[in-house]
């Protein structure tokens, strides 16, 4: 049997430095805000995912402990699997907020769509466009 590797010592290939196809699992309430929450958003997969990982991170540090602190993986029974697109940039923050927290991916990933899904869509397409022209010219 093999040991499975922490997500630090996997490196980041250069493929995944513009975006990945990536898969959350999702209990069916999750799965359905968030379908109706990205059938709303004006933009796509992987500009909504930066703006829901964005969201999660502007908890404060003791918030992001209380949440993700200490939550290994969960069974998958009862959950949908949900394929998106994310910035090679975000999935590293993911990666980090599970060193930091002592969590798991799935957890990260689900909480953020779980919390983006519940929000407003308090930034628009131009917001998003903005940011991505941003991100291009680094």
């Amino acid at each position: 049997m093999t040991k499975r590797r922490s997500l630090g010592e996997i490196p980041t290939p250069p493929a995944l430095q513009k975006g990945t196809t990536y898969q959350v699992w999702l209990t069916k309430e999750q799965h359905d805000a968030v379908e109706l929450a990205i059938s709303k958003f004006e933009g796509g997969w992987a500009e909504w995912v930066d703006l829901a990982m964005k969201r999660l991170l502007r908890e404060e540090p003791v918030e992001l402990k209380s949440i993700l602190g200490g939550i290994k993986r969960a069974s998958r029974a009862g959950k949908q699997i949900q394929s998106f697109r994310i910035n090679g940039a975000t999935l590293d923050q993911a990666k980090q907020l599970v060193l930091d927290f002592d969590s798991n991916i799935q957890t990260v990933l689900a909480t953020a769509f779980f919390m983006q899904s519940l929000a407003p869509l308090s930034m628009g397409k131009t917001q998003v466009k903005a940011e991505a022209a941003d991100r291009r010219a680094q």
